[in-house]
């Protein structure tokens, strides 16, 4: 099995060897002024049974220096075929020993055969410097990252060179390094810049140049473009400053992004919430996803801050309820341990005259005794006094009548305990014909609590009687 791979292998070996091209490349003129071309003689040999059209090319960078001419050959099956080839150089191509590779591609085969040219200046065949670059670099950057860019030098001549200087400028960063190469060495390096953070977006150009021997003309130079992407990044700080029933927040906006921003802060607070927040800025009340919150409109450039200051004020409403608290207890505190209540109404009598009945209505509200108590009432001189003697009243100590015809009522009471209560009652009748309400006077209580000291109260004045009632004429 193993004989029978071997000459498969062979079998397919002597195939390639029949099907393949050869090539042989000859130079006439390789020495030549910069307004020259350089010529070959290519012959090209096509051993397939068919015919076939070959491709002359070169390789990028060499295309920046060399314009090659002709791109395709075509070859007769079993014959060959010689043309010439002539590379002239470009407007810009700088004089120097050049090493140059042209592809040859055809029968599903790619070659690459060296074209030697010596290209000099004015005639004169002298060595000069000829290095090629070539510069990468991403074309979107963040310029919070670092940014690379990539380089790639080649010394198309055999002589080594040293002191040479790459420059590299930009509207955002500059740079200068040297760096030797060897004969018709390659060699790569990457540079790391660090740009500003604000860095607003926009294209930008990074130029790159080859000085040797600090010479002022480059030999060689490169251009290439980035853009500065746009970023948007906002920190908020908060800090809080309690005081008594207010609290102040003051909350910092940080724009640490490149362009400038529009930030909207909202403070949600129901409507009685509302009432008690308050800032110095300018602020709208608006609805948000169902809510109601107080809107900030903040407008931020780059790594700029602003803050914004509210606060929640409850010392107006915690005031009100201490003085409300203060106003209760003083109430309490202060109020009259003795009430008196005065009320008339209208006794019908269908055989005489109707009646007023007044009774006064006395209670100790508080949690201890007082004494001698004396209640004090009066009548109008439209009203006259009747004597009213009936179970579970207590009858006036003395009536009297003074001249301008009011009638005082007196009561002597030893003791009211707590919150004990007495109804005090008696009757009158009008003198003259009333029509309307009777204006009934205040009732004045006087007492000593258990240390002595004398207290009076008096109580609202009251009406009795309507439009309708209490009518007659004695």
């Amino acid at each position: 099995m193993k004989r029978l791979y071997i000459a498969i292998l062979l079998a397919t070996l002597c195939l390639s060897a029949v099907t393949a091209f050869q090539e042989r490349f000859v130079p006439i003129q390789n020495k030549v002024d910069l307004d020259e071309t350089a010529r070959f003689n290519l012959t090209i040999t096509n051993n397939d049974q068919v015919d076939h059209t070959y491709r002359l090319s070169l390789s990028v960078d060499q295309t920046t220096n060399w314009l090659l001419s002709p791109n395709s050959l075509r070859v007769q099956a079993g014959s060959s075929r010689t043309t010439t080839v002539s590379l002239r150089p470009k407007a810009g191509t700088q004089a120097g020993s050049y090493f140059t590779q042209i592809q040859i591609e055809g029968e599903g085969e790619q070659r690459s055969i060296a074209a030697p040219i010596s290209l000099g200046q004015g005639g004169q065949r002298q060595f000069v410097p000829n290095v090629g670059m070539t510069m990468s670099n991403e074309e979107n950057v963040d310029p919070r990252e670092p940014f690379p860019v990539s380089f790639e030098f080649h010394n198309r001549n055999q002589r080594d060179l040293d002191n040479l200087t790459l420059t590299v400028d930009s509207e955002l960063f500059t740079d200068e390094t040297t760096f030797n190469l060897d004969g018709l060495e390659r060699k790569g390096q990457n540079i790391f810049f660090t740009l500003n953070d604000t860095t607003q977006p926009d294209n930008y150009t990074i130029n790159a140049n080859i000085f040797v021997d600090q010479a002022d003309n480059p030999i060689t130079s490169y251009s290439s473009q980035f853009n500065i992407v746009r970023y948007n990044d906002i920190s908020i700080d908060q800090t809080t400053e309690e005081g008594w029933f207010r609290t102040t927040y003051n909350v910092t906006f940080h724009n640490d992004g490149n362009v400038e921003r529009t930030y909207q802060y909202n403070v949600s607070a129901a409507w009685f919430e509302r009432l008690f927040l308050s800032s110095p800025q300018d602020h709208t009340l608006t609805t948000t996803n169902g809510d109601t919150v107080k809107q900030w409109t903040v407008t931020l450039s780059p790594m700029s801050q602003q803050t914004v200051t509210y606060e929640r004020n409850y010392q107006g409403l915690a005031l009100t309820a201490f003085i409300i608290i203060v106003a209760i207890i003083a109430y309490f505190i202060f109020r009259s341990p003795v009430v008196a209540h005065k009320e008339g109404k209208i006794v019908k009598n269908p055989n005489g005259a109707d009646k007023l009945r007044v009774r006064v209505y006395l209670r100790n509200r508080s949690g201890k005794e007082v004494y001698n108590v004396s209640v004090t009432d009066k009548l109008p001189s439209i009203l006259e006094y009747d004597d009213f003697d009936d179970v579970g009243y207590i009858s006036p100590t003395t009536v009297r009548k003074k001249r301008k015809g009011e009638t005082t009522v007196h009561w002597d009471i030893d003791k009211l305990d707590s919150l004990e209560e007495r109804i005090l009652v008696y009757e009158s009748t009008p003198r003259l014909e009333v029509l309307g309400d009777v204006d009934l006077p205040s009732v004045k209580v006087q007492f000593e609590n258990e240390n002595g000291r004398v207290s009076v109260y008096e109580s609202w004045t009251t009406s009795a009687g309507s439009d309708d009632e209490f009518l007659e004429q004695k």
